[in-house]
This record gives structure tokens, sequence and C-alpha cells, in this order.
């Protein structure tokens, strides 16, 4: 799936820290719609962008030349968190046959919008089920969702 490009144009409708020569991680339809092709020759797409959020955005990440990452508009990157990692082990283990539920995660990375709702990258948070969707960050498996699906905050 081809999910990180080079941008090589931006429009002037709005103002973004996207930058000409920035790399943008965006959604794996891009590149299979035909619709968005610009330039096929050349393998140009047109990310669709909208700076309000929503599902229609379809620009999630930034990564700027010296390596930094911003989360555009309302979306944000969490890292799996263990939530019983830190609980205190007992003697007594109950072991279940069905998995749990991963829904606990670590802010990595986040747009000016999760100071707005209280959070910071580094807070830990439960989200809503099924609002997790694995990408490949430089390497780095993290889970992209919107900051919606941001339940509560692990104190």
């Amino acid at each position: 799936r081809t999910m990180k490009a080079r941008v090589v144009g931006i429009p002037a409708k709005f103002k973004s820290e996207l930058e000409i020569g920035d790399y943008i991680f965006h959604h794996h339809h891009v590149a299979l719609n035909d619709t968005q092709v610009v330039d096929p020759k050349e393998k140009i797409y047109r990310v669709n962008y909208d700076p309000f959020g929503g599902q229609g955005n379809q620009a999630y990440l930034i990564e700027k030349p010296d390596g930094s990452l911003i989360a555009v508009a309302d979306w944000v990157f969490l890292e799996p968190f263990d939530i019983d990692a830190d609980k205190e082990k007992s003697f007594i283990e109950i072991i279940t046959l069905k998995e749990p539920e991963k829904r606990w995660g670590r802010i990595v990375y986040g747009s000016q919008w999760l100071e707005e709702e209280g959070l910071a990258v580094g807070d830990v948070v439960y989200f809503a089920k099924d609002a997790d969707y694995e990408m490949d960050i430089n390497g780095r498996k993290l889970w992209r969702m919107q900051i919606h699906h941001l339940i509560c905050q692990k104190l």
C-alpha cells in the first residue's frame, strides 16, 4: 500500500505547515483512486485536505525534511499501551481464552487540536472500539484515529 508521498504542489486555498518537498502520510486509497490522478506518467495524485478535519481529509501526518512529524487537523497517532503492565501481580492468575481488547494507547503525534481537548503527546488514552487503524510510520507501527475517538485519559 502506498501511504507516503513527497509533496510537489500545494493549493493556495488553505494555510498549512505543509511545504513543497515535505512528505505526507495519506489514505491508501489516494493511489488506488483514478479520480485523484493528476499525472499518471509521473504518478502524481491529489490528496484531499480539509483544515477542519473529518473523514474527507486524506492527509494525516506531515514529515518535514528534518524528520519531524506533524499531525494534520483532527488526526492523532497512538502507540499501544499495556494498561495492565503497571498493576501489581499476585500469586493467582486468571487465564482467559479470549484475547483482551487493546484499546489503550499513548499519544505519539497530534495536532494543535490535542491541546484544545486538554491532551498532550505522551498522554495515555482509552479509545472507541475499532477506531485503531494501523499505519507504518517510518518503520514504526502506530494506530491512526481521529481525536473524537478518544474517550478518556488515564490519570
